[in-house]
């Protein structure tokens, strides 16, 4: 919770001194074209401002609050003290009827002191020109001495809370006009806030269309050249020419399997766009009716009869790895087309190279 307000004299310097700073605040605040939104305006500055107007508006909010329990406080004292005055105004009504009774009936020494008692101004007068007079007992005496005290007691207490009650309502008054005042210029800056942040968003906006534009550009232009990469691969990596001929299903599944060559690899891709060596085997004999699992162990384990390497024919796989996770489409010749790795392509390899025939499994025939 924030310092809460003293005294009235203390209130009053800690009143003057916060509207005093919370004016410079206000200068920047309001001044000319502040609620005019600027592309040039740092968003994070106008926000650290309406934050720092936000914080202010919360300790005078609590500060009012504060100052309005006073005043009704005063406001108390000063009717209880009002009505203490009516009280003893009632009392010292009922002493001057009886005194008055008595200086009738005795004509009080003269018709001078009786009428210096019914012009008597104020209950205060009337005490001091009734004590003196000498056919008042002295229990009335005594009674006209406790009234006069009291009312004199009184008398202070009154101008004390009325002074009191009246230096609280300036302070009340002063606090919401203040925060009136912060509360218009905050009002300003989230207004001018909220315009930065739309422009901020419609500028967020528009930067991921272009991204998103210059993202569909670049994929446009990565597929060209992709497209342009195999159409070279496939003139520059011509068909091995000791391929023997094939036929029937088995031709079906190597026409298919060199359609895609230059094709990139991607791995668990079995096509129309990349492949990984399985997707390529299980795509190819695809053509031919034949369905094989999207794995090259699997392959190995359930594509069909395994056969030696001696007795290799067209259209079988073969595979390598200890265990097994490479395949190819064995096409004659002493070679495969197979999509290798990341970062390559579909294509011819040699199964009787060194690497190959040091890392070769077996083969199986499928259909």
């Amino acid at each position: 919770m924030p310092p809460v307000i003293g005294t009235p004299a203390r209130a009053r310097s800690a009143l003057r001194i916060l509207v005093a700073a919370l004016a410079l605040a206000l200068v920047a605040a309001t001044a000319p074209g502040a609620a005019a939104a600027s592309p040039k305006q740092d968003l994070q500055a106008v926000q650290r401002k309406a934050d720092a107007l936000g914080r202010k508006v919360a300790v005078l909010a609590e500060q009012y609050d504060v100052a309005r329990i006073r005043l009704a406080a005063a406001q108390r004292r000063s009717d209880a003290v009002a009505e203490r005055v009516r009280a003893q105004q009632a009392d010292v009504e009922r002493m001057r009827k009886k005194i008055s009774a008595l200086a009738t009936s005795a004509y009080m020494g003269g018709p001078a002191d009786l009428a210096a008692l019914v012009s008597a101004q104020s209950p205060q007068d009337f005490l001091d020109k009734t004590s003196s007079l000498e056919l008042l007992s002295e229990q009335d005496r005594r009674q006209i001495a406790a009234f006069s005290k009291a009312s004199k007691q009184l008398a202070t207490e009154r101008a004390a809370a009325t002074r009191a009650l009246t230096a609280q309502r300036k302070i009340t008054t002063h606090i919401g006009h203040t925060r009136t005042t912060i509360l218009s210029a905050l009002a300003k800056q989230n207004k001018l806030l909220t315009q930065l942040k739309a422009q901020a968003a419609q500028r967020a906006r528009q930067q991921a269309r272009d991204r998103a534009a210059q993202q569909a550009q670049q994929q446009a232009n990565d597929r060209t050249t992709q497209r342009a990469s195999r159409d070279t691969t496939r003139q520059t990596t011509p068909a091995p020419g000791n391929l023997p001929p094939v036929s029937g299903k088995v031709a079906k599944v190597i026409d298919f399997a060199q359609a895609q060559l230059g094709k990139p690899y991607q791995w668990g891709a079995d096509g129309p766009g990349s492949y990984d060596c399985s997707g390529l085997t299980m795509a190819s004999w695809r053509q031919a009716g034949v369905s094989l699992p999207h794995s090259s162990s699997q392959q190995y384990a359930t594509g069909g009869p395994h056969v030696a390497k001696s007795q290799l024919k067209p259209g079988d796989l073969v595979f390598f790895y200890h265990p097994i996770s490479h395949v190819g489409l064995y096409v004659g010749g002493g070679k495969m087309i197979a999509a290798p790795s990341s970062g390559d392509v579909v294509k011819y390899a040699d199964i009787n190279s060194s690497y190959y025939s040091a890392n070769y499994s077996g083969a199986v025939r499928p259909g």
